[in-house]
């Protein structure tokens, strides 16, 4: 038996790094996982490697920025599986650039991406998560928000704004259990 037996994730940005290999170990737990990535094909592979290696493990192709994408899926979770107990706002996307070069289509592109996309789905699960009295997200702000000065300081600057809205779904899940956390790979 493992230590996440039965219980239902969802993981975003699976295709590859950090977000494939929660959702490889979360399946190997015993969680039943739904992937969610841009990048179909690698989507696809991963969620098929886990498979392949005993686990379960389905994957849907998204854009966790778009409301629509993070609303049929997260629905499609809930259809199968009645709940959404853990949820792993992994997506990330950054544009290495000096702060007089970024772009304004950069800046938008990150913001969707690592800010707006985790608001989304928090939105979507946290409901059915203080309904229940149970639930974990598990937010990933950068290892950099804690550097004064970095080479890459949209993603620094966007990756910060996790940590309020961590705290506010602390609040918000306060008087029933505990909801959330964050990660800082890197530090």
């Amino acid at each position: 038996m493992g230590r996440l037996d039965g219980k239902v994730a969802i993981v975003t940005g699976t295709a590859r790094g950090i977000g494939k290999a929660i959702a490889r170990r979360y399946a190997a737990e015993g969680a039943l996982v739904t992937g969610m990535d841009l990048l179909a094909d690698l989507g696809e592979q991963s969620a098929a490697e886990v498979v392949a290696d005993g686990a379960r493990m389905d994957f849907q192709a998204g854009d966790v920025s778009q409301e629509a994408d993070v609303r049929r899926i997260v629905r499609s979770v809930l259809d199968a599986h009645g709940r959404v107990d853990i949820l792993v706002n992994n997506a990330g996307v950054q544009r290495e650039a000096k702060l007089t070069d970024v772009t304004v289509e950069d800046f938008h592109a990150v913001v969707n991406v690592n800010l707006l996309g985790a608001v989304l789905l928090c939105r979507e699960v946290l409901p059915g998560m203080v309904e229940r009295r149970s639930g974990v997200i598990v937010n990933m702000p950068t290892s950099r928000t804690a550097r004064t000065t970095s080479p890459m300081p949209v993603i620094v600057v966007v990756r910060s704004g996790l940590i309020p809205m961590i705290r506010a779904s602390w609040a918000l899940a306060a008087s029933t259990y505990r909801s959330g956390g964050r990660s800082c790979p890197g530090r």
